[in-house]
């Protein structure tokens, strides 16, 4: 039969030391590394954004130069 709970405990507390042992780096590591891919995700989404802002002006203004008449027509034919 197993033992009493007090060498439970102690073959628990062993348990979660070894646990503990294999898990290397600390948690506020890893939160900088998960931070450090969201800002170079946002940052890379944010310049797609103002890249396609630009285009959308340029265009904007290539074809009312271009095409007489109401811009907005054409763009919703």
């Amino acid at each position: 039969m197993g033992g009493g709970n007090g060498q439970k405990a102690k073959m628990a507390r062993e348990k979660n030391l070894e646990k503990q042992k294999a898990a290397k780096g600390s948690q506020l590591e890893s939160n900088k590394k998960a931070m450090s891919i969201q800002v170079r995700f946002l940052q890379t989404l944010g310049l797609i954004c103002f890249v396609s802002l630009i285009l959308f002006r340029y265009f904007i203004c290539y074809f009312s130069c271009k095409v007489p008449g109401n811009l907005l027509i054409l763009l919703y034919r």
